[in-house]
């Protein structure tokens, strides 16, 4: 997410699509405000096809859009919607 002068206050991450969300642990240092923030999460699946989707949320409460329509241009910038990935599990 791109947050400007606003750190990133959570981030979210759903194993199923978007319709339940967990926190993610931040792992940035309070003293590098203009630096990228790291996030890591720890999930168990079972054998399975997953849609997985992480979004950020700054300090001012605002998220990042779900879809990348809701912010496109011809020249692709400030496309910062969530990110989904397909996790297939055997």
């Amino acid at each position: 997410a791109v947050a400007y002068a606003r750190k990133i206050a959570r981030v979210e991450i759903s194993t199923d699509g978007g319709e339940h969300w967990e926190q993610a642990d931040l792992h940035k240092p309070d003293d590098t405000p203009w630096s990228w923030t790291l996030w890591s999460r720890t999930a168990d699946f079972s054998a399975g096809q997953y849609e997985i989707v992480v979004r950020a949320i700054d300090e001012a409460g605002q998220s990042q859009p779900s879809n990348p329509a809701d912010v496109w241009n011809f020249a692709g910038y400030l496309s910062t919607s969530w990110h989904r990935i397909t996790l297939s599990v055997r």
